[in-house]
């Protein structure tokens, strides 16, 4: 993640063993790099005369940061999205950044289509922020005070 020379594209090459040698489809991204990529967009679409001050991924970030607003209403944000929602990913590991933690499956009573009466049944999550479980199908909110409640109901199914 910190090699500036990884590439997204993968490449094949003969060896000097005259076998063939071929790079992972999905390899690690570089982070400096895409950043960098974005950043200098940034430069050449606006006709900016200079990039970030200097090459670390903390100048280049502030970089983007401050032309940040001018980014989002461009028509090719969502590729820019898409990296730097890559990036988030790669780097959840690394940095220690909680993911979901699945607790259980929603009790709440719901009514089908069909009129009949039953548990939602979609996936519950820990919140990473707020004192609040919600379920993202049914919209069923239990806040803290409920807690206790919810995880005798979920022990019981």
């Amino acid at each position: 993640m910190r090699d500036h020379r990884s590439d997204r594209t993968a490449t094949t090459w003969r060896g000097s063993d005259g076998r063939f040698h071929q790079e992972t489809e999905q390899p690690v991204l570089s982070v400096f790099t895409e950043l960098d990529h974005i950043a200098w967009h940034i430069v050449e679409t606006r006709g900016l005369d200079n990039g970030p001050d200097h090459p670390t991924i903390d100048d280049t970030a502030r970089f983007i940061d401050n032309h940040l607003d001018w980014l989002t209403r461009q028509h090719d944000i969502a590729v820019h999205a898409h990296v730097v929602r890559e990036l988030v990913q790669q780097l959840r590991p690394v940095t220690g950044e909680p993911g979901r933690r699945h607790i259980g499956l929603c009790p709440n009573q719901v009514v089908d289509p069909a009129g009949a009466i039953g548990d939602c049944g979609a996936r519950l999550y820990a919140p990473l922020r707020g004192d609040s479980i919600e379920c993202r199908t049914c919209g069923r909110e239990w806040p803290r005070n409920e807690w206790l409640r919810l995880g005798s109901m979920l022990e019981a199914s």
